[in-house]
Formats: structure tokens, sequence, C-alpha cells
């Protein structure tokens, strides 16, 4: 019984999941079908411009998908890891040290300067300076260093011996 409550939580999740990427990416396709035609008269309908941009966004991964099932979930493990590490270790704290490195002619720290007419006061700062920011960046480093390690001698697409 509990093992049909997993299977059944975790098929609900993968289909949430993908309900929210599809219906955001057929929208994505479907702004750039209508930003390109924006020039010309439009050749199809409102109908026909949503089932166009579904295609492209749904028919490659569906298409990937049909012909090698086994990668879908090698690139969710790795794509979690490496995306979620980059996307809230290394990247914030790239972006605060920039942001630091620009404000070199303001000697408070907690005021950044955006014009010389306006500024943008920063909330909450993390205790340690630069420093523990360079050590975030290490420290995520450190965590997908082995990752990229790890692809580089995996094959996503493993295919049957027969």
């Amino acid at each position: 019984f509990v093992q049909d409550l997993v299977e059944l939580f975790s098929a609900c999740a993968v289909g949430s999941s993908m309900t929210g990427a599809s219906v955001s990416f057929v929208d994505f396709f479907q702004d750039a079908l209508s930003s390109s035609s924006s020039t010309k008269p439009p050749t199809t309908t409102g109908l026909g411009n949503r089932l166009l941009a579904a295609s492209f966004a749904l028919g490659p991964p569906l298409g990937l998908a049909c012909a090698f099932p086994q990668a879908f979930l090698g690139a969710l493990e790795n794509a979690g890891l490496i995306g979620a590490v980059s996307l809230y270790g290394v990247i914030p704290a790239l972006v605060v040290l920039r942001l630091r490195s620009q404000n070199t002619n303001d000697e408070n720290d907690n005021i950044l300067t955006e014009s010389k007419t306006s500024t943008i006061l920063m909330p909450g700062r993390l205790s340690g300076g630069s420093l523990s920011l360079y050590a975030i960046v290490v420290l995520s480093a450190t965590l997908v260093l082995p990752e990229f390690a790890r692809l580089a001698n995996t094959s996503f697409f493993s295919f049957p011996s027969y």
C-alpha cells in the first residue's frame, strides 16, 4: 500500500512539474512566433499559432523520450544537482561580488550607487564579506566538479545489448 502511494506521489510530482514547464515553454514559443511575425501579416490563426508553438516546444522532447527512454532520469539527476548549485550557489555569490566591485567609489558598503542621483540599500548582508562569498563559490564548485568528472565518463544514452 505504501509503495503504491509513493508511486502515485512521484507520478503526480513529475506530472505537475512537467505541466508547468510545458505550458511556459509553449507560451515562450508562441511569443517568439508572434513577435517574429509582427512585421508581416499573420499567416496562422491564434489556434494555429498555439499548435505550431506546442509542436516546437513538445515535439523534440517527446521524440527524444521515445527514442531514448532511459535518458530522462539521468538528465533529471544531473540537471538537479548542477542546476541547483549553479542557480543557488555560484550565480548569486558572483553577482554580489560583481556589485561590490562596481561600488569602489562608495565607502559605505551598505549602499550601492546605481547612478549619481539614486541609491539602493542592500537588504541582509552575509557576514564575512567577500571572503565568505568566495567560500560559497569554492564550496559550490567542489560539489559540482566531481559531477562533471562523472558525466565525462558516463553516457546518457545507454543502448540495450542484444
